[in-house]
C-alpha cells in the first residue's frame, strides 16, 4: 500500500505551521476567554498550539481528530452530511472542536477551549471568522 500521497497532504501542511500559528494568535488576542486552543492534522498530530506542554498537545490533537472523525459517523447515522463541528457544553467552558477543509483533498482539526465567561455567539463568530481566514491565507 503505497502511503505516498497521504505524506505530501501531511507535508503541505506541516509546511504552513507559521500561517496555523499567526492565525491562532490573532484568535486568542481577539477572544480574551479562551483556555487553550489546539490545530491538529485531520490524522490526530499537532501543528500548533498554545497549551505549555507539548505532551497535553499531542493527546489534545490526537482526541480532536478522533471527535471529528465520530462526529462525521454520527451525522452520516442521522442521514445528515458530513459534521463539520462539534460543541461541547461543560460546566466551566465551552469546547469548539471544527473541521477545516483548505481546499479540495486537505483539512486540519481546529480545537478551542473557553472559560464559562466567554459569550457563545461572539466565540462562534470569532472561531468562524478565523477559519475563514486560514482558508484564504492557506489558497494563496
Amino acid at each position: 500500500m503505497d502511503n505516498s500521497e497521504a505524506v505530501r497532504k501531511h507535508q503541505q501542511i506541516m509546511s504552513q505551521q507559521a500561517l496555523f500559528e499567526r492565525h491562532v494568535q490573532a484568535l486568542k488576542k481577539n477572544l480574551s476567554d479562551i483556555e487553550f486552543i489546539v490545530v491538529a492534522s485531520d490524522d490526530g498530530f499537532p501543528i500548533t498550539h498554545t497549551l505549555n506542554d507539548d505532551k497535553d498537545a499531542a493527546r489534545k490533537a490526537a482526541m480532536t481528530a478522533s471527535l471529528g472523525g465520530l462526529s462525521t459517523s454520527v451525522s452520516e447515522e442521522s442521514g445528515l452530511k458530513n459534521a463539520v463541528a462539534t460543541t461541547i457544553e461543560c460546566e466551566d467552558g465551552l469546547v469548539f472542536s471544527r473541521h477545516v477543509m483548505l481546499d479540495h483533498e486537505k483539512s486540519v482539526e481546529l480545537l478551542v477551549a473557553c472559560s464559562r465567561h466567554v459569550n457563545y455567539a461572539t466565540a462562534l463568530w470569532t472561531i468562524k471568522k478565523t477559519i475563514n481566514d486560514i482558508i484564504e491565507d492557506f489558497g494563496r
